[in-house]
């Protein structure tokens, strides 16, 4: 997906992603990766399970796709503006 800077991406916003290595410049154009929110959402569940891990005293273990995960964890994570419930 590739958007130009008129249409709202601010060129610190821009830069910023290009940092993060979320966007690429491409002549006057800034071309956002593919998978841009899949790697948003996987950055902000990794620090969510550092921190969580952090004050629990717990490690986390990462789970493939589709694998069951059992146990209790009781309290609700926020993550992008939405409640969510996890196990560990």
């Amino acid at each position: 997906m590739s958007t130009s800077l008129a249409f709202g991406c601010s060129s610190q916003r821009a830069d910023f992603l290009a940092e993060q290595g979320l966007a690429e410049y491409r002549g006057q154009r800034v071309v956002l990766a593919r998978n841009l929110l899949a790697i948003m959402r996987g950055r902000e569940l990794a620090k969510a399970a550092q921190e969580i891990g952090a004050e629990t005293g717990t490690e986390h273990r990462s789970v493939a796709d589709e694998q069951r995960v059992a146990g209790i964890y009781r309290r609700s994570v926020m993550l992008a503006k939405r409640a969510l419930r996890h196990a560990r």
